[in-house]
């Protein structure tokens, strides 16, 4: 588990557990819209060829691929007394990108808040500055 990951769940619990307050984790990514199931002779021939490919039918993606989330969106959303919250978690000495920059701009220009969180009470901070 990366630091960042470890600060998402962390920033999650922290604030999570607050009443009135709404959060998630927003992923972004791509992935197959579907698997299929190889057929009986393709997958015995695989195992024949390279080995025991592990328990159970063989799987292999179909359809096409389907991004979900925005490009450069936060990691974490939420929404505290009706104001919108986007909070971006990095290391130390993680920067953000091009796209994670523009969405902050957006979210800012929209009304928005926007948290560049390194440690929880970066987040909690944020969070209870606009609970007030």
């Amino acid at each position: 588990m990366t630091t960042e990951h470890r600060l998402q769940q962390a920033i999650l619990a922290a604030i999570g557990s607050r009443p009135g307050v709404l959060v998630w984790r927003q992923n972004v990514g791509k992935a197959p819209s579907a698997w299929r199931r190889l057929p009986q002779s393709l997958a015995a021939w695989m195992r024949s060829h390279l080995g025991e490919l592990g328990v159970g039918p063989l799987y292999i993606s179909g359809g096409r691929l389907v991004s979900y989330g925005v490009e450069g969106q936060a990691d974490i959303m939420a929404i505290v007394g009706g104001r919108f919250i986007a909070i971006e978690c990095k290391s130390p000495r993680g920067r953000q990108s091009m796209a994670q920059i523009a969405w902050q701009r957006a979210v800012e220009a929209a009304g928005g808040v926007y948290v560049l969180a390194r440690t929880v009470d970066d987040a909690v901070v944020a969070v209870e500055s606009v609970g007030e």
